[in-house]
């Protein structure tokens, strides 16, 4: 009696790389399928834009930050409307992507933000600007002056206040006594 064996592994292998080789070879592009790459309007201008709506960011301490709780504890604070996304650059380096220009400007002028007692240095990255040139060494913060005379709740003089303890940003027209 004769018997009927299967076909081995390296049989079915072989056969396998061979239709596959077959398929390939019926691959061809033709003269009428032309290899352009055609860019709707406006790409340009996303692209251009989403790398504009970047902000570079550090903790101000030595001990390294849970990427994952980082990630999920600023993005439930800030709820961007359209989304942000955040890379570590390296373990106390991130970039923060956002996908709209409202959101990323809230979560600039909402000062300042912390995660796990460590306050976030931030800065606005330019179009060409590289996360990892950015220079994080400041913070805004807001500094309330109380008991000022009538007379002396101005712009200028909360000016010179805060140009005396560090860079002065910008006064909170509500509180100035108006001219």
């Amino acid at each position: 009696m004769e018997s009927q064996s299967e076909p081995s592994k390296d049989a079915k292998k072989h056969a396998n790389v061979e239709q596959l080789a077959k398929l390939c070879n019926k691959i061809s592009l033709e003269d009428e399928e032309d290899s352009r790459l055609v860019i709707e309007q406006g790409a340009e201008e996303e692209r251009t834009n989403q790398q504009k709506w970047r902000l570079a960011g550090r903790f101000l301490s030595d001990r390294k930050v849970n990427f994952q709780a980082m990630q999920s504890t600023l993005s439930a604070l800030w709820r961007p409307v359209k989304g942000v996304y955040i890379k570590a650059i390296n373990p106390n380096l991130f970039l923060f992507k956002f996908f709209d220009e409202l959101d990323l400007e809230r979560v600039r002028k909402g000062r300042p933000w912390t995660f796990d007692r460590c306050i976030l240095l931030k800065k606005h990255l330019q179009e060409d600007d590289e996360p990892t040139d950015a220079e994080l060494f400041e913070i805004e913060l807001w500094v309330q002056v109380y008991d000022l005379l009538t007379g002396l709740q101005s712009e200028r003089v909360l000016r010179e206040v805060g140009s005396f303890i560090g860079l002065f940003v910008e006064a909170d027209d509500k509180n100035l006594d108006d001219d």
